[in-house]
C-alpha cells in the first residue's frame, strides 16, 4: 500500500491546471524541455493559454519581441527552449495569437517575426507543412511591404528584413528542388545586398557562402559543400553564437558539435575531443541527459572521440580498438577488428596483447611523445595528434601537430609515440 501511495504521489500532473492525465479534448500531458523528474509536464492547451496571458502582458509593457516569443518558445520553469514537435506547436500558437490580438500597424511587425521564427522549424518533407511554409513566405513579404509604406524604414527594420530573407532562403534551401534552390539563392542575394547597404561585411560574407551553397546544390556536385562550409567558417559561426546566445543555448551547442565533427574530420583530434567533452558536460548539466541536444552531442562524442583506432602489425590493414597499455607501456591491449563498414561483430572480436611498437595509430589520434633524443628531446611529454604519415629513409613516420601552438610540427616514428587514452586538463 505504501508503494502504491508513493507511486500516485510521483505521478506527473499538469503544473498549470494540476490535473493528471489527458485534458478535456483527450490530449496527453507533454514535456519537451529541460525539466526533470515529474516537473514540467503540462497540457498543450494549458501551455498555450499561459503563454497567451504572459505574451499579452509583454506586448502591453512594450518589451522587445523576444520577451513575447519567449512566452511561447521557452519553459517558464527551466527557462530552456521547447524541443521538436512541441516547439513547433507553440510557434504555431504564437502566430495565431499575434494574428488575433495585434492587427494594428503599430504591432504588425509581430506577424513577421512570429512567422520568421516558425518557418525555420517547418518540416519540408511534409506536404501540408511545406504548403503552410509557402503561406508564411507570402504573408511576411506582404506585411513588410505594408510596413515600408506605413512608416520610415529604420535600421532596426532593415535588420528584420535581412533576417526574414535569410529565413525564407533557408526554407527553400531545405526543400532542395531546382525551383526552391533558385528561390533560396534569390533571397540570400537580397540579404547580402542589404548587409552591404548597412556596411555589415561579415553578414555579407555569410550570405555569399549560402549563395554558393545553393549554387553547388543546383550543380549536383555536393562534394564542394565542404569547401564552402570549411573549418574557419564553422569556427566563426560557433564563436559568434557563443557571444550572442551564450554557451548553454541549444543552438550554440549544436553548432559546437558540428564544428567539433569537422575538427575531427580534419584530424584536429585534441581540440575536437576537448570541445565535445565541454559540450556534453554543459548540455547534460543544463538540459539533462535525455534532452535531444545532450543525446546528439553524446552520440557524436562516442562515435568520433571515444574509440582509439589502430592498425596492428601482422593483422593486415584492419582497424582494432586500443584499450590500454600494460607493462609500463611496453605492451598494448587491443580488441576487434572493425568490419569494413565501421561496425563491430562483438561475438567474433578478439582481444590481443601486442608490443606497443607493433601498433600504428590511425590519423587524428591524440598521442604523447616519448624516448626522443638529441634535438627532439624537448618534445618528450608533449601532446599532439597524428595528421599524416610518410616514409623517411625507409622509416615510417607520423606528422605530429602539437597542442602547444608555439611548437612546430614534427615527424615522429611510431616507437616514440604513445596513445593518450584520456586527455589531461589543458594547461
Amino acid at each position: 500500500m505504501m508503494k502504491a501511495a508513493a507511486a500516485l504521489e510521483d505521478a506527473p500532473c499538469c503544473w498549470l491546471c494540476l490535473e493528471e492525465g489527458p485534458d478535456a479534448s483527450g490530449q496527453p500531458l507533454v514535456r519537451d524541455c529541460s525539466c526533470r523528474g515529474t516537473s514540467g509536464f503540462a497540457h498543450l492547451s494549458c501551455m498555450i493559454t499561459n503563454a497567451r496571458h504572459h505574451g499579452r502582458q509583454a506586448v502591453e509593457d512594450e518589451g522587445p519581441y523576444f520577451e513575447l516569443s519567449t512566452c511561447f518558445e521557452s519553459c517558464p520553469n527551466c527557462k530552456q527552449l521547447y524541443q521538436d514537435n512541441l516547439h513547433y506547436e507553440m510557434l504555431k500558437a504564437l502566430i495565431a495569437f499575434v494574428d488575433e490580438e495585434f492587427e494594428d500597424m503599430e504591432h504588425r511587425h509581430l506577424q513577421v517575426c512570429s512567422r520568421r521564427d516558425t518557418i525555420r522549424n517547418v518540416d519540408v518533407e511534409n506536404e501540408e507543412d511545406r504548403s503552410k511554409g509557402e503561406a508564411m513566405v507570402t504573408k511576411m513579404l506582404s506585411v513588410m511591404e505594408q510596413l515600408k509604406n506605413y512608416d520610415h524604414w529604420t535600421m532596426g527594420d532593415i535588420k528584420l528584413e535581412v533576417s526574414v530573407y535569410n529565413a525564407i532562403s533557408n526554407f527553400y534551401y531545405r526543400i532542395e528542388t531546382e525551383e526552391a534552390l533558385n528561390k533560396s539563392k534569390l533571397y540570400e542575394e537580397m540579404a547580402r545586398d542589404l548587409f552591404r547597404k548597412v556596411g555589415d561585411e561579415g553578414g555579407a560574407t555569410i550570405a555569399e557562402r549560402n549563395i554558393a551553397a545553393a549554387e553547388v546544390k543546383l550543380s549536383g556536385d555536393e562534394s564542394k559543400l565542404d569547401a564552402i562550409f570549411n573549418l574557419d567558417c564553422l569556427r566563426e559561426r560557433y564563436e559568434k553564437l557563443l557571444t550572442e546566445l551564450g554557451e548553454t543555448d541549444t543552438i550554440t551547442i549544436d553548432a559546437g558539435v558540428t564544428f567539433a565533427r569537422r575538427l575531427a574530420d580534419e584530424c584536429h583530434a585534441i581540440e575536437a575531443e576537448r570541445l565535445l567533452t565541454k559540450l556534453v558536460t554543459t548540455s547534460r548539466r543544463v538540459h539533462g541527459p535525455n534532452h535531444s541536444c545532450t543525446v546528439y552531442a553524446t552520440t557524436i562524442f562516442q562515435n568520433w572521440c571515444s574509440v582509439r583506432g589502430v592498425v596492428v602489425k601482422g593483422e593486415g590493414d584492419r582497424i582494432f580498438e586500443a584499450l590500454r597499455y600494460e607493462n609500463n607501456g611496453e605492451m598494448c591491449v587491443v580488441e576487434g577488428p572493425f568490419l569494413a563498414d565501421g561496425t563491430r561483430n562483438r561475438s567474433e572480436d578478439r582481444t590481443l596483447t601486442v608490443p606497443s611498437t607493433d601498433i600504428i595509430p590511425a590519423p587524428g589520434m591524440p598521442v604523447v611523445c616519448i624516448g626522443l633524443e638529441g634535438g627532439e628531446a624537448h618534445l618528450n611529454g608533449k601532446h599532439g595528434e597524428t595528421r599524416a604519415f610518410s616514409r623517411e629513409n625507409d622509416t615510417f613516420v607520423f606528422h605530429i601537430y602539437f597542442e602547444e601552438k608555439d611548437l612546430e610540427p614534427a615527424k615522429i616514428e611510431p616507437k616514440n609515440l604513445r596513445i593518450i587514452f584520456e586527455l589531461p586538463p589543458p594547461e
